[in-house]
């Protein structure tokens, strides 16, 4: 993952670093050397989580949604598909030994 492109992205859409900090819950400095590519290549899960949800947050506010954008929710980014509606997966077949794995 590229994180100096997510940070500055969140940077280019209005948030600055010691936000950025605040809300992933990390140091200002961690973020400074995210920003700069000196540091990142093993960042834990956590704040790695935290940055992307911080992004697609900020993305989908300043896209007009208060909400991060679902595919599955009507009227998300990906088509509006509903669970129960609008898709439905096709009926499986029956597994019948060795041949049901040529397709």
């Amino acid at each position: 993952m590229d994180w100096t492109l997510i940070i500055s992205s969140l940077v280019s859409l209005g948030v600055d670093r010691e936000t950025i900090a605040n809300e992933v819950g990390c140091s200002r400095s961690l973020v400074n050397a995210l920003a700069q590519g000196k540091r990142g290549k093993r960042l834990s899960y956590e704040i790695g989580t935290k940055l992307l949800g911080l992004q697609e947050r900020v993305a989908a506010k300043n896209a007009g949604y208060e909400q991060p954008l679902d595919p599955f929710v009507k009227g998300g980014v990906r088509g509006g598909l509903t669970a129960s509606s609008e898709f439905e997966f096709p009926p499986r077949r029956p597994l019948t030994g060795p041949a049901s794995f040529a397709g």
